[in-house]
């Protein structure tokens, strides 16, 4: 039989497709939407909504997944002023209830809820408040939120619990088999292998979807069973599992994944700042990154270890939202795309920058007050990190400082791709917020307080971000497999953003699984319910800072996700070409954590980041205030307590 083959130019491959995808051609309500976004179980959602308006959610699911959606809405005709007293009773009609903040359905039109599966087909419809599914098969599946006549505010929330547990049968001739898990990203999985027959069961390795090699902890062996500590999941498309009998031997085996919900602090603000046509996309094992791109009629900027970011032809400026919903509706290989969006520094976001000190010194360094109220010099009777590698992903290190000088290690620079990290100026107001150079120095500071908690440490240097403090998550993301590959046993990221990424998620829980401690700071909006992101990924060590009177600094985030907290104003530290200066933010609190951790590791090298976490917070002392001690975490570092 001849068969003819229809070949398309990729540039027009795309634009066709995006045609298709944006339901400019009729192919199926799930692409009729006037608003297409990413979501995931746990996501909020407040939004406008106009007559006959669809907005569209995207969720990846698994199958035996618990769906709950849940929708508030407010039409825009209803009266929200209580002081109006439109009968003239004087009765402004409060009875007493401080809910005035809540959005709730009124008489009138109500907007719809619709699910439809990974193929388009609508799977249920709720007219009203709620919907709830249990999911069939796992794939990206789209929540709608219908107006029709409807004009106003909603609120949308997205729950659900992951299913109890995944099972899988295997038979082991000889060698090894490998099964794959189909678990939810974001959730932590531990793994049970049983034996049914044969000889002991042992686990060979475990991968995510991505081909990464993940790291796992064994709880428990015995004859019949193996069992693993969490194991966090790092991207979609689940897990892929090798069993083997010992020695060589055959057996089958039962593997059975019971995954639980992290409940990570995910808050997103906004879009972000934009690197323009940039993609982050992951690709499935065994991918070929220059076909993806070139199926997408993009230029192959970077390969990196289950990513790759692509750039866009020029006239796709703005358009970075759809491209990446293309691209994952386009290609299998395409386990998540997502624009490249740039982070900062926290001290970005507030005004007090960096002071210079003419008359500052390594003694005013040393004798600070930060380093006592950690009890520094305690810790070092016991531990000063001595040998604990500690990555420092930042705007560069001047590694000839004085306070620097024979602790820095051979890094590398992203943002100029040369193994070079060295702090650089380019006299360029890159943010456009008129400060010039702004973040310059910001990385030497970190750098120098992880020293003042633990002399004896290792600073590997990564440039992740510019002269102004700014970075593209595409390059953090580059900066964690670095550092893992490299040998880290820390990664301290003093840098934020407030959008969520997949990517960052993704790379940090990798480091996670590899045994690295990974500490961020919670960011400087003086928010008290949300901290900045990646600090917020279960796992991480979210620090918070502390003022003189050991209070949290007003402009300090804090909330649920908090880990510990650590001085943060007015702190002594290096400054690039042998300088010293004053500077305060939970960036270096941060570092101060950092340094508590490298101690720690020290003296117990073997912990894995969870517990990290636990000894934090049961050496930290209570927080001087009572109101700050349900969003401090443990509570102030001490690491006097930590290295005992």
């Amino acid at each position: 039989m001849l068969r003819t083959r229809l070949t398309l130019h990729p540039a027009l491959w795309r634009v066709l497709t995006l045609l298709v995808l944006l339901g400019i051609w009729a192919v199926g309500p799930a692409w009729a939407a006037d608003v297409t976004r990413s979501a995931g179980l746990g996501s909020e959602v407040d939004d406008v909504i106009g007559p006959g308006e669809i907005h569209a959610y995207r969720v990846s699911l698994v199958a035996g997944s618990d769906l709950d959606v849940r929708l508030e809405s407010e039409d825009e005709d209803e009266d929200d002023d209580d002081d109006d007293d439109d009968d003239g009773d004087g009765d402004d009609g409060d009875d007493g209830d401080d809910d005035d903040d809540k959005i709730v359905a009124k008489r009138g039109p109500v907007p719809t809820l619709a699910l439809l599966d990974p193929l388009g087909a609508q799977l249920a419809v709720a007219g009203g408040e709620r919907l709830r599914f249990d999911i069939p098969t796992s794939g990206v599946y789209v929540i709608e939120v219908r107006a029709g006549s409807f004009a106003g505010e909603y609120e949308l929330s997205i729950d659900g619990d992951p299913p109890e547990r995944i099972d899988e049968e295997v038979e082991v001739v000889g060698g090894s088999r490998t099964v794959v898990l189909d678990v939810p990203t974001g959730s932590s999985v531990r793994i049970d292998v049983r034996r049914l027959d044969g000889e002991t069961p042992e686990i060979v390795s475990i991968r995510d979807a991505t081909g990464r090699e993940l790291g796992f902890d064994i709880k428990s062996e015995r004859r019949n069973r193996v069992r693993t500590f969490p194991v966090p999941v790092s991207a979609a498309g689940g897990l892929r599992v090798t069993v083997a009998g010992v020695e060589g031997g055959s057996g089958t085996y039962r593997v059975r994944a019971k995954p639980s919900d992290d409940g990570e602090d995910l808050n997103e603000e906004d879009e972000g700042d934009r690197e323009p046509r940039r993609l982050v996309l992951a690709l499935r094992e065994g991918a070929d990154p220059d076909a993806v791109a070139s199926a997408l009629g993009a230029e192959l900027i970077f390969v990196g270890q289950g990513y790759i970011v692509i750039e866009t032809d020029e006239d796709r400026e703005g358009f970075e939202d759809d491209d990446a919903l293309i691209a994952e509706e386009l290609l299998d290989d395409v386990l998540d795309a997502e624009p490249d969006v740039r982070l900062k520094t926290p001290e970005g976001t507030q005004s007090n920058g960096v002071v210079l000190g003419s008359s500052l010194g390594r003694i005013d360094f040393d004798q600070q007050a930060a380093l006592a109220s950690v009890r520094a010099a305690v810790a070092h009777r016991r531990s000063t990190g001595d040998g604990v590698v500690v990555a420092v992903l930042d705007s560069g290190i001047d590694a000839t400082h004085p306070l620097l000088a024979g602790h820095v290690l051979p890094g590398f620079d992203f943002v100029d791709f040369d193994a070079d990290p060295s702090e650089e100026r380019n006299g360029v107001d890159d943010d456009g917020d008129l400060e010039i150079d702004e973040g310059y120095g910001h990385g030497t500071f970190v750098a120098g307080l992880v020293l003042g908690t633990a002399p004896d440490a290792e600073i590997l240097p990564v440039r992740v971000l510019d002269s102004d403090g700014r970075g593209a998550i595409s390059d953090v993301v580059a900066g964690i497999h670095f550092a893992v590959d490299e040998g880290a046993q820390i990664i301290n990221l003093s840098l934020g953003a407030r959008v969520r990424s997949e990517a960052l998620r993704g790379a940090v829980r990798y480091a996670l699984s590899r045994r690295v401690v990974v500490v961020a700071a919670s960011g400087n909006r003086g928010d008290v319910l949300n901290i900045d992101f990646p600090a917020g990924v279960n796992g991480v060590v979210a620090v918070s800072a502390l003022d003189a009177n050991g209070r949290r600094a007003a402009f300090a985030n804090a909330g649920g996700k908090t880990a510990i907290a650590a001085p943060g104003v007015d702190l002594i530290g290096p400054y690039p070409e042998a300088q010293w200066a004053t500077w305060s933010g939970t960036s270096f609190s941060a570092a101060l954590a950092t340094g508590g951790v490298a101690t720690l590791l020290q003296v117990q090298p073997n912990l894995r980041p969870a517990r990290v976490v636990r000894k934090l917070k049961r050496a930290a002392r209570r927080p001087a205030a009572r109101a700050d001690r349900p969003l401090l975490g443990g509570g102030a570092l001490d690491i006097g307590r930590l290295a005992r």
